[in-house]
């Protein structure tokens, strides 16, 4: 910024501009041309820099001015005068008429007490208005209150209208499952009945080709051809008789294991099968539900025993080593010592230099959730840095680990008292050359206070209460996921015998409760088994479904009337051959009266 003044021809000339560089008489307004050319000069010495100008000229002092506003972020032309006049102050005077004149906006007081006076009057009318309408509302709300109240009994209404359009449809559904199923059991009858007619049927066929063959026999005399005919239907009733007791006895040894009516009529029969099927549904779904449990305690019981064999290889680690820590994380810190051919202790996990004290094993269980990915950390010492990293970077870990290179410092912090109820207080550091360097990452990162009261937690940016809960500045954290806790996951400590024998204990516990479980799915397996016999016995009863299968003592009784029969026929030709051989001319009605006699009784039967 510059305000150049030179006299031409005796009169006094202004020119204002700004240049974005350092400007000096000597170099750029000496020798100095008052016709105006040091302004093509001063251009041209400093050309734009992008689509900025270097050198800008204003015609008036109010454009330099306004610039001037804006380039400073002045609010007003006020602060302009104000840098002004404290450039060429020399003597201050009265400071409150300065501050007054120089610094203070001019301002309309009586215009602004008019304008806050409307404001208030303004502000007053509206209260009085929503007082107005709070009353109003006040006094329409029974109104309100009576109209929700018609609107419920409306909906209400209408609930029940679209309950009486859709109740025909509700009871018809009702009344066609139960038509369906008095279908359903009228059809069962008709097959009863519809069997009992064949049956019938089939004896009443064979009593009327009986009644004709002997009625034909007697006509035409034919009476050993009858006594063949019934030789011939004793054998095929015999053998059918054999058929069917066989079958009746095999019925009845799968009735008596299943509890049902041994050797039954044609009703106990159909009453067998209508037990027996409701009895095979029930045994379906109970070996369906049975083997549900009995997957899924299989599956518990895989889950366990994998989770028993996990901690047995874990119980074996801790005990080749002294720290707490194992899994794949122990396991890539083995590799990288093999590739650097370092020893345990110059490539340490943080958590094996780190325990809680004695007297504060309260406090362990939150302070091992504060600590557990720290201590899982390794310390590489600068000597083993470079080929730690390469190892790291040229092969596929599978799994993640996290280092720290140390390196030979000292830390202010250390010299510092730590603060009261810190963390710190409740550790022990093991004896090492990272004790330093793990006491300085203790107070910077880890200075949470402990607290007994979780009220006091607002007190401080960190802290930690016995329960677990974590405060950092305004993020807190709590973690109480199942597998969380637990002192079986404890990583901090260069002595793990008190988790070996936690694990031991966890180790035979689950082992136990594999026992009980395998116990559990034998007595399962053995319900299905024992279930399944069950079913397969239903499934062979339901498969007798014709009452005749089984019915030997009808074929019985149809044997009797037949061997009944062949004995009459046999008195009868014997008689008749004797009368025969002894007949005479006068003697004919006496041959004639016992064959009548014998017509008479056939008729009978067939009747």
């Amino acid at each position: 910024m510059h305000q150049a003044r030179w006299f031409f021809n005796g009169e006094l000339k202004r020119s204002y501009g700004i240049c974005r560089n350092r400007l000096s008489i000597e170099t750029d307004f000496y020798p100095f041309d008052p016709k105006g050319d040091w302004k093509k000069t001063l251009l041209k010495r400093y050309p734009p820099k992008g689509t900025k100008e270097s050198v800008m000229f204003f015609d008036s002092s109010t454009k330099y001015a306004a610039y001037l506003l804006k380039s400073f972020g002045m609010r007003s032309e006020k602060a302009l005068s104000l840098f002004n006049q404290t450039v060429g102050i020399k003597v201050l005077g009265n400071l409150d008429l300065f501050i007054r004149t120089n610094m203070l906006e001019p301002q309309e007081s009586e215009e602004e007490f008019f304008k806050l006076k409307e404001n208030y009057n303004t502000l007053l009318d509206a209260h009085k208005q929503i007082e107005k309408a709070a009353e109003q509302a006040k006094r329409l709300a029974p109104i309100r209150d009576l109209a929700g109240q018609i609107k419920d009994i409306n909906n209400r209404l209408t609930d029940l209208e679209q309950l009486k359009e859709t109740g025909a449809v509700y009871f018809n559904v009702r009344l066609n499952n139960f038509l369906e199923l008095e279908i359903d059991l009228q059809k069962r009858s008709l097959d009863k009945t519809q069997q009992n007619l064949q049956a019938i049927s089939e004896q009443l066929d064979s009593r009327t080709a009986q009644k004709t063959n002997l009625l034909v026999a007697i006509e035409k005399d034919e009476t050993g051809r009858r006594l063949k005919d019934i030789g011939q239907e004793l054998k095929r009733n015999e053998n059918e008789k054999i058929k069917c007791k066989k079958k009746q006895d095999h019925y009845n040894q799968l009735a008596a294991q299943l509890q049902l009516s041994v050797a039954p009529d044609q009703q106990g029969f159909f009453e067998n099968m209508d037990r027996a099927g409701r009895l095979k549904s029930k045994i379906v779904r109970d070996v369906e539900a049975i083997e549900s449990r009995h997957y899924l305690l299989r599956k518990e019981t895989d889950d366990q025993t994998l989770q028993l064999e996990l901690l047995s290889a874990e119980v074996l680690q801790l005990k080749n080593q002294k720290n707490k820590i194992t899994g794949r994380v122990s396991e890539i810190r083995a590799e990288i010592l093999r590739h650097v051919r370092a020893a345990p202790d110059e490539i340490p996990f943080i958590g094996e230099l780190i325990q809680v004290k004695e007297t504060q094993r309260e406090w362990e269980p939150a302070i091992e959730r504060l600590l557990h990915n720290f201590a899982l950390r390794l310390l590489v010492p600068d000597r083993h840095y470079e080929k730690v990293n390469r190892y790291v970077n040229d092969n596929n870990l599978r799994g993640r680990i996290v280092y720290h290179r140390v390196k030979e410092e000292s830390f202010i912090n250390n010299l510092l008292a730590a603060p009261a109820g810190m963390v710190l207080e409740k550790l022990d550091l093991k004896k090492s050359v990272y004790h330093d360097w793990i006491e300085n990452q203790l107070l910077t990162y880890y200075d949470y206070i402990c607290v007994d009261r979780v009220e006091e937690i607002r007190k401080f940016n960190r802290a930690l209460t016995m329960q677990g809960l974590i405060k950092n500045k305004d993020h807190h954290q709590k973690d109480d996921r199942p597998g969380t806790a637990g002192s079986e996951r404890y990583v901090l400590g260069w002595d793990n015998k008190e988790k070996i024998k936690v694990l031991v204990l966890k180790a035979q516990a689950l082992q136990n409760e594999i026992k009980q479980k395998n116990s559990g799915l034998k007595e399962m397996q053995a319900q299905i088994e024992q279930l399944s016999s069950k079913r397969d016995r239903l499934v062979q009863l339901l498969a007798y479904t014709i009452f005749a299968e089984i019915d030997w003592h009808s074929i019985a009784l149809l044997i009797q009337e037949l061997a009944l029969e062949k004995k009459l026929l046999v008195d009868l030709c014997k008689q008749l051959h004797l009368q025969l051989l002894v007949v005479t001319p006068s003697d004919k009605i006496h041959i004639v009266e016992p064959y009548i006699s014998y017509v008479h009784y056939v008729q009978r039967r067939a009747n």
